[in-house]
């Protein structure tokens, strides 16, 4: 198969199930030649292993973030299986639910430390660990949402969210003379499980809908995937550092 892709291996991180984004990337990306390999939660293994025979029957690897040990011994078997990975997609965030009604400053430590750790450092960790297997350099491409603005019941993860916007921007600045690129995709409100943790999320779906320029499909993961695509190829070899908005252009319209 040609593409985009065609040659090259790519993690994608954080598949939950046929509503992710992740496996909208997935799709993409395989859909352009490139060789995919998955990752998941322990708890998501039969549900991800069922997605990959779509895929080429991709390989998952189970993979807790939060655990050097688990990302040391994934890069050691991707290394062993594949050699290299010229792509990671990170899509990862947690926060709990708590954390995301309320007030802001009612935050316990606790769950901005898990919030903050899950969301924004396992994107650290995920490419500190796979780094030794970018030989030829590569791209990086994490999830954020619209950190620009506050939104009703979102609290912690816009905070987390605005964490890893900065920390990809100094990944780029430190990984740009490896060849290294590192950027964000902004999506517009995704009917994804972790959105489901939203409070009063069909208010945003449905502001994607009636107010996007462009119009925006909360079940169509299809732009978000091919977007990723664009960045982990060699397309975008210049582009490093920035949020690439896919949201039907929600986000240039005032309140």
């Amino acid at each position: 198969m040609s593409g985009i892709c065609s040659g090259k291996n790519y993690l994608i991180a954080g598949v939950a199930n046929e509503k992710s984004l992740a496996w909208g990337i997935a799709r993409s990306v395989f859909r352009e030649g490139g060789t995919v390999l998955l990752s998941c939660q322990e708890a998501l293994k039969e549900r991800v292993e069922g997605l990959a025979t779509q895929i080429g029957n991709a390989p998952v690897y189970l993979c807790d973030v939060n655990s050097d040990e688990d990302l040391a011994a994934m890069a050691t078997r991707i290394g062993e299986g594949y050699g290299s990975l010229y792509g990671i997609a990170h899509c990862i965030a947690f926060a709990p639910r708590r954390a995301l009604q309320g007030s802001m400053e009612a935050t316990t430590r606790d769950d901005f430390k898990i919030a903050l750790e899950t969301s924004a450092h396992s994107l650290c960790a995920l490419v500190a660990a796979c780094l030794p297997l970018m030989k030829e350099g590569g791209s990086v491409v994490t999830l954020t949402y619209d950190t620009a603005r506050a939104y009703p019941n979102y609290n912690l993860m816009g905070v987390a969210k605005s964490a890893l916007e900065a920390e990809v921007r100094y990944l780029a600045f430190n990984l740009g003379d490896r060849k290294i690129r590192v950027n964000s995709l902004s999506a517009g409100p995704q009917n994804t499980l972790a959105a489901r943790g939203i409070t009063n999320f069909n208010a945003l779906k449905q502001m994607g809908r009636e107010r996007a320029p462009l119009g925006w499909d909360p079940d169509d993961t299809g732009p978000v995937g091919d977007a990723a695509t664009y960045l982990m190829s060699d397309l975008s070899r210049s582009v490093t550092g920035i949020i690439h908005y896919v949201d039907g252009g929600l986000h240039i319209v005032g309140a």
